[in-house]
């Protein structure tokens, strides 16, 4: 059997995926776009208004919630539904990712303490996110 040349824009193995897995990765990326914008747009209105908003600003804040869950609830389909190597792929990304994000929150404080500048709880979570795709993407090259 002749195996197909992938185009130009095909990287790793996402040019093998299912017709599902393609349409919850897609979703996926849209959900996760979304929650990055929506979490962007209440930082900046409870920043400026919140003190105006009142009660409303915690609609405000749940907002970028539910479009995170359904970032985390559309992963998990696309995990239930990925073959054994997209999982593989995909769990490999987020341990490099989750395993950057502990040294990092372990060892930053140390660097704060010696004078770096200090940025807050919410510091590892970038370096997780890179690490987590870096992880994908070094995972798709390996295997394809």
């Amino acid at each position: 059997m002749e195996q197909r040349k992938k185009p130009w824009w095909a990287w790793g193995c996402q040019y093998e995926m299912s017709g599902e897995e393609r349409r919850l990765m897609r979703n996926l990326n849209w959900w996760m776009i979304a929650w990055a914008a929506l979490h962007t747009v209440a930082l900046v209105l409870l920043k400026r208004h919140g003190h105006v908003l009142g009660a409303a600003a915690y609609a405000v804040a749940a907002v970028p919630v539910l479009a995170g869950c359904m970032a985390v609830w559309t992963y998990g389909r696309f995990l239930r539904v990925a073959d054994e190597l997209h999982r593989k792929i995909q769990y490999e990304g987020m341990a490099m990712g989750f395993a950057a994000g502990i040294v990092f929150a372990f060892t930053y404080p140390l660097l704060e303490r010696l004078g770096a500048p200090e940025l807050g709880a919410m510091a590892p979570l970038p370096i997780m996110i890179a690490m987590w795709g870096i992880g994908v993407w070094t995972g798709s090259r390996r295997y394809s």
